[in-house]
């Protein structure tokens, strides 16, 4: 991987900090390990509790990663990126021309989104972003009641059930176990049918 060409230096950079850490990043994560960087298309990251700066901060990063997917998949690789979660893995196979629509990629390649946003629409989208947040607590505390942890990364859905029976198979009442562990763990599986994850 080290002759492949990147679109700019910062996907340079966030793939050497991907390949540094297979296990994968959470966004969090990269913003800290660029920010210690001192990036300068991050100048507005020293100061995240400025919800526009936030915003701005979480476009410049999607954006790059975004357009790391073209030299990405020229070497079979590419970029999940999961909502606890941000790593490289060997690309799936998909028939010749067929792309799934990613609205998300359409927007975080869109520069025009970047400037049109203004502090207004950034507080919308942070009440809107409200529901998305619980939300991933709810998929957080599903995956660990699984026994995932929480820097893991995304499990396939084969493991999440492959976990849950085993789970089961412990604490079902009729072996002795805890009908209340019992809910929580068909609980779990509802909020992962729910977040598409099975």
């Amino acid at each position: 991987m080290a002759g492949m060409s990147m679109p700019c230096p910062l996907t340079r950079t966030l793939l050497q900090l991907l390949q540094q850490h297979l296990e994968g990043l959470s966004e969090h994560q990269l913003i800290q390990l660029l920010r210690e960087q001192d990036w300068p298309a991050l100048a507005d990251s020293h100061n995240l509790t400025d919800p526009l700066a936030l915003f701005r901060t979480h476009f410049i990063l999607f954006n790059a990663l975004y357009r790391m997917d073209a030299p990405l998949a020229a070497l079979g690789l590419q970029l999940v990126i999961g909502p606890l979660c941000i790593r490289l893995q060997p690309r799936a196979e998909v028939p010749d021309g067929v792309r799934p629509a990613d609205p998300l990629r359409d927007y975080y390649l869109d520069m025009g989104q970047l400037d049109s946003t203004g502090r207004e629409q950034v507080q919308a989208l942070l009440d809107g972003s409200l529901q998305r947040l619980q939300d991933s607590r709810r998929l957080g505390a599903a995956l660990a009641c699984l026994g995932f942890a929480p820097d893991t990364p995304q499990p396939a859905a084969a493991q999440l059930k492959q976990a849950y029976r085993r789970q089961v198979s412990q604490h079902h009442p009729d072996r002795g176990g805890c009908t209340v562990r019992l809910q929580q763990l068909n609980q779990a599986m509802l909020t992962l049918k729910q977040h598409h994850l099975l």
